[in-house]
């Protein structure tokens, strides 16, 4: 015959592992919702390398949005060695760049000679330029009314003397 500490033994065991039943069935259950949420993450995080690889191979997203600072100003940086380059590869005259970008030369003299700093509107400008190639430039000009001249005003210098 059994003696009551071994009944209450056994009757101890089987409420112990009742209890961990249930705690573990819960524990399983937390683990599969978090098993799915994971897996659901991974799918964006996925989908979400996937649209920037696509935008870094179309370069598209760099030239639509224009790099701001936490106060909404444009934090592209200007070098004035860079807008010469650029002019000179485009072979435009101070005056046919300042048309293209909507100044005058003198204020892209100004630039050059950093007596000067363009807007922040005008260096998105001066950034859309950098694309461009020497013909779609002359085309634009052309667009913008303005002549093609390889040669020296007709009209002389005024106060100068006439050869």
């Amino acid at each position: 015959m059994a003696t009551i500490a071994e009944v209450l033994k056994q009757q101890i065991a089987d409420l112990t592992d009742k209890a961990i039943k249930k705690h573990v069935a819960d524990l399983r259950a937390m683990a599969a919702q978090q098993d799915r949420t994971i897996a659901r993450l991974k799918s964006q995080v996925s989908a979400l390398e996937q649209q920037l690889a696509g935008a870094r191979r179309s370069g598209s997203a760099r030239r639509k949005a224009a790099p701001t600072s936490a106060d909404g100003r444009s934090s592209m940086r200007f070098q004035a060695k860079g807008l010469v380059s650029l002019r000179a590869r485009l072979g435009l005259s101070r005056a046919k760049f300042g048309k293209l970008v909507g100044v005058s030369g003198i204020s892209v003299y100004n630039w050059e000679r950093r007596r000067a700093k363009p807007r922040p509107a005008l260096l998105l400008q001066i950034a859309e330029l950098r694309h461009l190639g020497k013909k779609e430039a002359q085309a634009r000009l052309r667009a913008a009314g303005v002549r093609r001249s390889n040669t020296m005003r007709k009209n002389p210098p005024i106060g100068g003397r006439q050869k």
